[in-house]
């Protein structure tokens, strides 16, 4: 339990999580016709510290090793998936580190989200 925001984490690179979770992505989108999915807190799969009392000022804040590569790995596989399910499919990315890369293409290096939802900075 994370006594800072309330909530339980569930580590989701267990082998049968990720195949659930996988499914549940082709499911959705093969048998509702679902044409994007958000991913929500982004921040706290991808840092161990769950991105919190972490300041983001600069490249080494977001490259110094308390990134979990697992989670991260799975975020990137689950938009491979999703874009060879339906390649119109949209994929949102909402975090609060801003982590390079996160809304570039896999083939370029990134995470492959369409968007980042950036949700520390005010809306107007």
């Amino acid at each position: 339990m994370n006594t800072q925001l309330g909530i339980r984490f569930v580590s989701i690179m267990a082998k049968t999580k990720s195949f659930i979770s996988f499914s549940n992505c082709k499911y959705w989108l093969e048998e509702f016709h679902f044409d994007g999915f958000p991913f929500r807190w982004r921040n706290i799969n991808a840092y161990y510290s769950r991105g919190l009392g972490e300041a983001f000022c600069n490249y080494g804040d977001y490259f110094n090793g308390h990134q979990d590569d697992n989670a991260n790995c799975y975020l990137t596989l689950a938009n491979k998936l999703i874009h060879e399910v339906n390649p119109q499919a949209i994929t949102i990315a909402e975090e609060v580190s801003g982590m390079p890369g996160l809304a570039a293409r896999i083939d370029d290096g990134g995470y492959g989200f369409d968007y980042r939802m950036a949700m520390n900075i005010l809306d107007f």
